[in-house]
């Protein structure tokens, strides 16, 4: 999922997106801040959250590339950025370099840890 939002005469995209489909190709995309979304299937918080993002795409700031990690699948990378729960949001460089690291609960905080 993707969206459009307009600043000015430029574009700004911001989009949502699976780890698999990050390392296919939305790394070499990404142009702005890239937030990982390490979310579990079983977990109702995490669950929430993505509805909410599917539904109100304003939700993920100007520019923002948002990845959502499957966290049962994805224990490597758990393991990097030290991730102990899900609906846990970790900020990476184009390296892949941890920036930030916050927990949401609700659809208003998503964001709340993001370095600009």
């Amino acid at each position: 999922m993707s969206g459009d939002k307009m600043d000015g005469d430029k574009m700004a995209k911001s989009s949502y997106i699976t780890y698999d489909d990050y390392t296919k190709e939305g790394a070499a995309k990404a142009q702005g801040p890239v937030v990982f979304f390490f979310a579990a299937t079983w977990c109702h918080v995490c669950q929430e959250l993505d509805k909410a993002i599917k539904s109100d795409a304003s939700l993920i700031p100007d520019g923002v590339t948002l990845v959502n990690v499957d966290y049962d699948a994805h224990t490597d990378l758990r393991q990097k950025y030290g991730v102990t729960m899900q609906h846990t949001f970790v900020q990476v460089d184009p390296d892949g370099k941890e920036l930030a690291k916050w927990s949401a609960t609700k659809a208003s905080d998503l964001f709340s840890g993001i370095k600009r």
